[in-house]
């Protein structure tokens, strides 16, 4: 598994999620008090050991593999993990200046990045055969070399409009 892989899964890992929602929580309250250097060691420090000890030591593949990989893979891009980060940020402006609801809203917003996939899914094109995504041409020249059979005089260029828009 590649380091950004690693960086990608360790972010659904249970000790991940558990560490980063509870000192994110319990720095809010340091954020409140004015004690920023609290706030920030109680918000960023355990972070920072549990994502360590878990992308060097931990087998992520078993996540890789599950569905919620396959969502975060899927969705959670880097401009995601920005937005993440911006929505806890509002939070903690919220509580440094006792803007009481900034401290939801900056929720709502983290909550909305983390189910992005979820409220506004990709559109996923239907499984074809592959042939046709693949060669239209070579589909186009085998219709018309069956037609010529039929017709000898069958001249794609003169009796097609439609052969020049492709």
């Amino acid at each position: 598994m590649t380091s950004s892989e690693k960086s990608l899964y360790h972010q659904i890992h249970p000790l991940k999620l558990v560490t980063d929602w509870s000192t994110g929580i319990i720095a809010l309250y340091p954020f409140w008090q004015h004690q920023l250097l609290a706030a920030i060691l109680i918000a960023f420090i355990p972070s920072i050991i549990v994502s360590f000890i878990l992308m060097r030591f931990a087998n992520l593949e078993k996540y890789k593999e599950s569905a919620f990989g396959s969502y975060i893979r899927q969705f959670m891009t880097g401009a995601m993990e920005v937005i993440r980060a911006t929505g806890y940020v509002m939070m903690a402006a919220g509580t440094w200046y006792h803007i009481v609801w900034l401290i939801p809203f900056g929720l709502l917003i983290v909550a909305l990045a983390w189910l992005r996939g979820v409220i506004f899914p990709k559109k996923i094109p239907p499984q074809t055969d592959g042939i046709t995504e693949i060669c239209p041409t070579r589909i186009r020249n085998l219709l018309f070399s069956q037609i010529r059979k039929i017709n000898h005089s069958f001249n794609p260029r003169q009796n097609c409009r439609w052969w020049f828009m492709s």
